[in-house]
């Protein structure tokens, strides 16, 4: 069964215009089983809006199907940290911006903020540590920018980022806190202004 799965899986990731009829293959599965169902699945697309994503959670809020379909929380804090160090879609968030400018007036490491591999989570996480924090805040106080509200903007949307990766990897903390810590960083990233909303 398990081989199964994985191949299934492996044909969704490698040719996606399967992901309909697997869907549908395991959800007929699901029913002649009688006592089975399929909760969820995850498909190529780090969003929600994503066409593949966004039909099923529609479905399903419509009462539908019982099935969601949940992007890669993964893939959602690398599209973020796209984002906030690439300066290609300009973020505010009332009067401040998100100003990537500041991680090399900072001397944050170079790779952390120059993309070359998009797919690394450890990248990520060192863009998010709290020696990227330390030397932000360093930087504030050294002069080397005066912009308080854009390093603050800067600095916690880093927390959140990480603050997110930690609510899904984190195995020791209590699932009431891992669902604040999704909903705070929720909050913070939908409150940005970007030039497409």
């Amino acid at each position: 069964m398990n081989t199964i799965l994985f191949t299934l899986l492996l044909c969704i990731s490698l040719f996606p215009i399967f992901e309909n009829s697997v869907q549908c293959s395991c959800e007929s599965a699901a029913a002649k089983e009688g006592n089975a169902c399929l909760l969820n699945e995850s498909k190529d697309g780090v969003s929600c809006d994503v066409e593949n994503n966004k039909c099923p959670n529609i479905n399903y809020l419509e009462g539908k199907s019982n099935t969601l379909s949940l992007p890669d929380n993964k893939h959602n804090n690398k599209n973020a940290r796209g984002q906030v160090v690439t300066g290609t879609s300009p973020c505010s968030l009332g009067s401040y911006v998100l100003d990537p400018w500041m991680l090399k007036l900072a001397e944050v490491v170079r790779e952390h903020y120059r993309i070359k591999d998009w797919a690394s989570d450890t990248v990520v996480e060192r863009l998010c540590s709290s020696d990227t924090i330390v030397k932000l805040l360093n930087a504030l106080q050294e002069k080397k920018f005066d912009d308080v509200g854009n390093c603050g903007v800067l600095v916690v949307t880093l927390l959140f980022i990480r603050l997110c990766n930690y609510s899904v990897n984190a195995k020791n903390v209590n699932w009431k806190d891992r669902c604040m810590y999704q909903w705070c960083s929720l909050l913070w990233f939908s409150s940005f202004h970007t030039p497409y909303r």
